[in-house]
């Protein structure tokens, strides 16, 4: 099997990919883009999710992601 050309090398430890990355970056080139549609097309990649039930359960699971995850009960109330 053929070797990458980057040898393992990111943007963040060599400045041949950095600057490569940077170029794509400013002149909006987007390396995936046939990919992705390839993989959207054959169902790899979904596009359309179900809705989720809007109920108290998914207004409590919002508010633990949003929240620090902390709940704490007291006497008369609860609290994030």
């Amino acid at each position: 099997m053929r070797s990458s050309w980057s040898k393992g090398y990111t943007k963040e430890t060599h400045p041949s990919v950095r600057k490569i990355s940077e170029t794509m970056k400013n002149r909006k080139i987007d390396n995936f883009a046939e990919w992705r549609k390839k993989a959207i097309r054959d169902g790899r990649i979904r596009i359309r999710f179900p809705r989720l039930p809007q109920n108290g359960d998914l207004a409590e699971l919002i508010g633990v992601v949003l929240g620090d995850g902390h709940i704490e009960k007291f006497p008369r109330t609860e609290r994030l």
